[in-house]
């Protein structure tokens, strides 16, 4: 079952037409493990409110100075590609450290409802989801 961090995420920074399916793939595990094999080139954010990262701000230390900045928790929940971090809760730094560069599909939940980080496979493909 998704928890309530996964449910807001979907709510806030998912396309509104694409938000039931997204619902639909994190109530069970075979639904999930399609979500996240699609991670890696996340087309259904709500680009109103995500936007990619300045180019020389695509660092663990700039991305996470950004998100403390806009209110990031010291603890986050992590949806990913990676087995190892999906569906896992860990400080906002050691996140960062581990995804930053891994080039596997990964959304941090920062603040529900309010603030994202999500990661693509592709070089540079760093967003900031703000509302």
């Amino acid at each position: 079952m998704p928890t309530p961090s996964e449910l807001s995420f979907v709510k806030t920074f998912i396309d509104a037409a694409r938000q039931e399916r997204y619902l639909y793939f994190l109530t069970s595990t075979k639904g999930r493990a399609k979500l996240r094999a699609s991670l890696g080139d996340l087309r259904d954010l709500n680009w109103s409110i995500c936007g990619k990262i300045e180019p020389n701000l695509q660092n663990v230390e700039s991305i996470l100075n950004i998100l403390r900045k806009n209110g990031a928790r010291p603890l986050c929940h992590i949806i990913s590609e990676s087995k190892k971090l999906d569906d896992k809760e860990m400080s906002l730094n050691t996140a960062l450290r581990e995804v930053v560069g891994l080039g596997i599909g990964t959304v941090i939940i920062c603040v529900p409802d309010k603030l994202a980080y999500y990661e693509g496979e592709g070089k540079g493909e760093r967003y900031l989801c703000l509302k």
